[in-house]
């Protein structure tokens, strides 16, 4: 009897579908193995997980599993075809691959397909039924939440703080939480606190004020501005405004939202509601105007956080009606959450820093050994290349000696033979490879060089705009970090 591991997948939205359940899928396929002469050695089932992406724990598994030697069964059978891969690229290579390298079959229970060339156009047209399928389910999703939402009924989505989901899946006030909402609309519309100053009382009085329904939430500056400017807290829902680009959140054009006024009861009037969001806009195009456009905006973050430097300003009075400030920069998590420390430089000073770096590096003051390289993941370093050679041909000799001692046959020298060069073999193509990743890094800090020089060249011309000039900036540097702490300054340069 032949071996075979069986396969099961249901995806979250297939749950409790009929046919798709992991039991069902398990029982087709245990009648069909007793059926065709196979014996289910191992069994492998995902649950919850798309077929369009490869990376499935149990599917992963079960693809390390088939390339280990002795080959642990002979086929692999799944329900049907999606189970095993919704994505058509998938499914060629890895088929290909459990036929090519491990001899394993993948056989679909309810659909067969010879080994004909008709029998494999077969299958390549289900899988790209199965990939069309799957796309199209999306798009189908999609369009059900939208429509959900335009009709003003069940919230999708976790609600906001102040709201909890009834039962009905309509979003309704919590009492508790919705007093501190309240609070703080109307403390900000008052004029009597700034958002930094809100989420510092908070912190600091919240559970004495409201209890432990001021737990529920880590308050920051950020953190107070996004509740004040949530419209769910007027009764409009607005869904579908942010969509996931490359793992970040941006935010999609208008005419794409859903705007559904009147959904739920709100827990503030629309007119509080306006009117903190025109001090919270006043406030922004003052707090804007003086901070104005910098240099090193975007590009320098703190050394002990992470977090990115914002700019702010220091103001003292030399004398009665005589005012002098400062611009500095200092840490944002500090300023919106007070995390991490104040950590603050003048702006002009750690600019003058940061370019006079580039300068020493353009002069070749600095050289590959005062530059930190993030070596190559991929590449295998060895520093003892050259040592491990020497001891190859040592050990050439050692097995010489042993034939001629008669330690050895004439067999066993050839067979040691082989085994050392190809291990002098490898260790030579390591040797230049190295070299040559040294001569690559050469050559990456004379471009890098090349570019500082246009870069300054560029920085020369005064009537230049900010933005323009760290534009010009960007094309060398990729990130600044500084610590008043650890008294650092760690400059991250964009490799070609």
């Amino acid at each position: 009897m032949r071996r075979a591991a069986i396969y099961c997948r249901v995806s979250t939205e297939e749950q409790a579908s009929d046919g798709m359940s992991i039991a069902a899928q398990r029982k087709a396929i245990m009648d069909y193995a007793q059926r065709n002469g196979f014996v289910v050695v191992e069994c492998f089932i995902d649950e919850g997980a798309s077929a369009r992406t490869s990376e499935r724990a149990e599917f992963q598994k079960m693809i390390k599993a088939a390339r280990t030697k002795p080959k642990p069964f002979d086929a692999i059978l799944v329900h049907k075809t999606d189970r095993f891969a919704r994505n058509r690229e998938d499914a060629v290579l890895y088929k290909a691959l459990l036929r090519r390298e491990c001899g394993i079959e993948v056989i679909s229970v309810t659909e067969q397909f010879d080994d004909s060339p008709t029998g494999r156009l077969l299958e390549g047209v289900m899988e790209v039924i199965a990939e069309f399928y799957s796309l199209n389910l999306s798009q189908e999703v999609k369009k059900g939440m939208r429509e959900k939402a335009s009709r003003g009924g069940k919230g999708l989505g976790m609600p906001p703080f102040g709201y909890r989901l009834a039962p009905s899946g309509h979003i309704i006030p919590v009492p508790e939480e919705a007093r501190i909402v309240r609070f703080i609309f109307e403390s900000y519309a008052s004029g009597g606190h700034s958002l930094s100053s809100l989420a510092n009382l908070m912190r600091t009085k919240g559970l004495s004020l409201f209890g432990e329904a001021a737990l529920k939430l880590k308050w920051s500056t950020s953190g107070i501005r996004n509740m004040l400017k949530n419209p769910a807290y007027v009764g409009t829902l607005v869904w579908n405004r942010r969509e996931n680009v490359q793992g970040a959140r941006r935010l999609r054009t208008p005419d794409q939202w859903v705007v559904v006024e009147g959904s739920h009861e709100p827990i503030v009037s629309a007119s509080l509601f306006r009117q903190a969001n025109s001090i919270m806009a006043s406030k922004g195009k003052t707090r804007h105007a003086r901070s104005g456009d910098y240099l090193l905006k975007g590009l320098i973050f703190c050394g002990n956080c992470g977090g990115a430097m914002c700019s702010n300003r220091v103001t003292w009075e030399l004398k009665r009606g005589i005012t002098q400030y400062k611009r500095m920069l200092s840490c944002s998590r500090y300023h919106n959450a007070r995390e991490c420390y104040y950590n603050h430089a003048g702006m002009e000073q750690l600019t003058q820093e940061v370019m006079a770096a580039l300068c020493s590096l353009l002069r070749g003051f600095v050289t590959l050994e005062d530059i930190c390289i993030e070596p190559d993941p991929k590449a295998k370093r060895d520093a003892n290349t050259e040592e491990k050679l020497n001891a190859i041909e040592a050990a050439f000799q050692r097995q010489f000696q042993a034939y001629e001692a008669g330690l050895i046959s004439l067999a066993e020298l050839k067979k040691a033979h082989e085994r050392l060069n190809a291990e002098r073999s490898r260790l030579l193509s390591d040797l230049t490879k190295e070299r040559e990743r040294g001569q690559r890094e050469n050559e990456k800090l004379e471009s890098v060089r090349r570019r500082v020089e246009v870069m300054l060249e560029t920085l020369d011309d005064p009537s230049m705009p900010v933005s323009e000039r760290r534009q010009a900036i960007k094309t060398v540097l990729q990130r600044v970090e500084y610590s008043q702490r650890e008294d650092l300054l760690r400059i991250i340069i964009a490799l070609p």
